[in-house]
């Protein structure tokens, strides 16, 4: 991993819910959410960097949903989803110098009255990477 998946600061809806997209480009945009911009936070798409033998091929499985929690401990939490990658297919190529890497973005549902907080996420974003 080179870069978390990052949101960004938000308003809570306070009528209905919402949902926070970031693309690969490290663009955010929303639908039912005010977006915050606090002074030096970073927008971030997830990065990874997949290594190994020069034109080798892989297989690639991305996750499907996960949730962030809430990290004060009220139990709240919302479900990541909706992931978009910078043109990757499954099976893939490494370059020519045994490299690839792989920008995800995805979807934040956040709900009505979401609580206040920072959210983390449980399971983390994982990418599983079989050679052929």
């Amino acid at each position: 991993k080179e870069a978390d998946l990052n949101f960004g600061s938000m308003f809570s809806p306070t009528s209905g819910g919402g949902t926070v997209t970031v693309d690969v480009n490290n663009q955010r945009t929303a639908t039912g959410v005010q977006l915050a911009t606090v002074s030096g936070e970073a927008i971030t798409a997830a990065q990874f960097k997949v290594t190994g033998s020069p034109n080798a091929t892989f297989t690639i499985t991305f996750p499907y949903s996960f949730s962030v929690t809430n990290t004060n401990g009220s139990g709240s939490s919302m479900l990541v989803d909706a992931f978009t990658y910078n043109n990757i297919t499954s099976p893939s190529t490494l370059d020519g110098s045994g490299n690839l890497t792989i920008k995800v973005g995805a979807r934040l549902n956040v709900y009505n009255y979401q609580a206040v907080g920072i959210y983390k996420n449980t399971s983390d974003l994982k990418i599983t990477v079989a050679y052929n």
